[in-house]
């Protein structure tokens, strides 16, 4: 039966700078990701230093869907890591989740709801 994606939510601080996401599988795990604002894709694959937008994206909401399967005969955890840097101040989030099962995959969710 499949799991329900681990899901984080926070509302991120724009400023005047460029919104930059980076995205990071932990625990030697393989991921990848698919990054929308609000309904359109920016990028997926590895997420590093994503440009997202400048002071114009206040108001949208960024979603970011990971994928990560257990690939490592050292642990079964799974996590991601989201960066937000580029705003009022940077922000880092990490959720994490086992495995349901040795070499299987759990979705990750990240929403982020840019504000003044």
């Amino acid at each position: 039966m499949p799991r329900k994606a681990v899901v984080h939510e926070q509302d991120y601080a724009v400023s005047e700078g460029p919104v930059r996401l980076t995205v990071v599988v932990g625990d030697r795990q393989y991921g990848s990701s698919m990054v929308f604002l609000d309904d359109a894709p920016l990028s997926n694959g590895d997420i590093d230093e994503l440009p997202i937008g400048g002071p114009e994206i206040a108001g949208k909401t960024a979603t970011v869907y990971t994928i990560v399967t257990d690939v490592s005969d050292a642990t079964d955890n799974l996590s991601v890591t989201w960066m937000l840097s580029g705003g009022r101040k940077r922000s880092l989030a990490t959720e994490s989740a086992p495995a349901s099962k040795k070499f299987g995959s759990q979705m990750f969710k990240g929403i982020f709801h840019f504000r003044q």
